[in-house]
């Protein structure tokens, strides 16, 4: 700890001696007001460029990385060049690892930790969903599909875990026990997405077309069309009103949905290949990436027109995110050297990580939900940008 501090003095008087004779300079005719202006300055730059910290580990790929409900552990999953697939969780104030265990014989598509820290789940392409104890890395039951098990996710309570697969099955299952209580079978092709949505009491799945499910009867409420080739990835909306669904390569298109009535609100043609979108400003806007030209594009919901493209990014977070200080919206996007928070309304960046870019990094990366950290699992490291030392300052996200 006091190496820490000595070092995060050193570099903060390293940058107050680079700016200090630039402010006299123009200051010459003030000198009382050189002091304050360099500490303004300085506190400013402070909040962009965060301290970073690496955790230590064996040489093994990271292939994704999730936070806890209360930012203090980081679930990551990994694999070595001998194709063992591990799961490993973390102190993120420490960067100490807990544990470390062998959890698939295959890749891991998705990680969900619930909110109470009693249980992870990790699915896999291995055909199995496995469900860990937190603290002990303890497995304690293992759900299987009968294929490529494609993601899962938590109902609001903790209770429930849905699962989809390519065998064309959407699940549910008992987390406690990890009793099978429900099972779908209406898609009739490989299902790439499934979710909780209106309080835990319908479910919502991907294949070749969208089909909203009754928990409690297990009805099959709604069928929502208009995709033809299949469905590359969809997004709720935070609320959880909304659906945007993308398809493939040759359809190129992506929907807007509400999910209450399931009308399609709003089309957009998009005459390069999409795979991934999200929604932006209360809903009023989604990002696409065109993957043939590395370029995300703004659109407007309510009339389907274009309002901003940016180039050279190649992938998007599913969220957007809030500069609290400065009620900045914010998207965290891929280029092809690195990665970048940028402004929404102004496309600045507010924030770089260099040298972690590709088409993986939107595997592997999170933002803690005071935005106290940005993490990246990035090739055979972790690392953790801490954007404040001290929890008193204000928070840059």
């Amino acid at each position: 700890m006091m190496v820490a501090q000595s070092l995060r003095k050193t570099k903060k008087n390293y940058v107050y001696k680079a700016i200090c004779p630039v402010v006299t300079y123009f200051c010459r005719s003030r000198p009382g007001q050189t002091r304050g202006i360099t500490q303004f300055i300085m506190d400013f730059l402070w909040h962009r460029l965060p301290t970073l910290r690496v955790l230590p580990g064996p040489d093994e790929f990271c292939r994704l990385c999730t936070l806890s409900a209360d930012d203090t552990w980081l679930v990551s999953s990994s694999f070595d060049s001998s194709t063992n697939f591990y799961l490993s969780l973390w102190h993120v104030e420490s960067g100490n690892r807990r544990w470390r265990v062998s959890a698939h014989t295959d890749q891991v598509t998705e990680l969900v930790l619930t909110s109470d820290n009693q249980y992870i789940c990790s699915a896999s392409w291995d055909h199995s969903i496995k469900i860990w104890s937190f603290l002990t890395g303890e497995l304690r039951h293992i759900l299987q599909h009968n294929d490529m098990v494609s993601g899962c996710s938590l109902s609001a309570d903790n209770r429930s875990l849905v699962s989809a697969s390519y065998d064309r099955f959407v699940r549910v299952w008992v987390v406690q026990t990890g009793r099978r209580i429900k099972m779908y079978d209406k898609h009739g092709t490989g299902v790439r997405w499934a979710q909780f949505c209106t309080h835990d009491q319908h479910i919502i799945a991907a294949g070749r077309t969208v089909c909203v499910w009754n928990v409690t009867t297990g009805a099959h409420v709604q069928k929502l069309g208009g995709h033809t080739n299949g469905i590359s990835s969809c997004t709720l909306s935070e609320n959880k009103q909304f659906l945007l669904s993308v398809s493939g390569d040759d359809e190129r298109i992506a929907k807007v949905w509400t999910l209450a009535t399931g009308t399609c609100i709003q089309t957009f043609q998009n005459k390069n290949s999409t795979r991934t979108g999200c929604f932006m400003s209360e809903n009023k806007y989604i990002a696409l990436i065109n993957i043939e030209y590395s370029t995300l594009g703004i659109w407007r919901v309510s009339d389907g027109q274009c309002v901003r493209r940016l180039p050279n990014v190649r992938s998007i977070s599913p969220h957007s995110y809030w500069l609290s200080g400065r009620n900045i919206e914010c998207i965290m996007v891929s280029t092809k050297e690195d990665v970048q928070v940028l402004a929404v309304e102004s496309s600045e960046s507010i924030f770089t990580a260099k040298g972690y870019g590709g088409a993986e990094f939107q595997h592997s990366v999170c933002i803690s939900s005071d935005g106290r950290y940005l993490i990246s699992g990035f090739r055979y490291k972790i690392k953790i940008f801490v954007f404040s030392e001290n929890k008193q300052r204000r928070n840059i996200l």
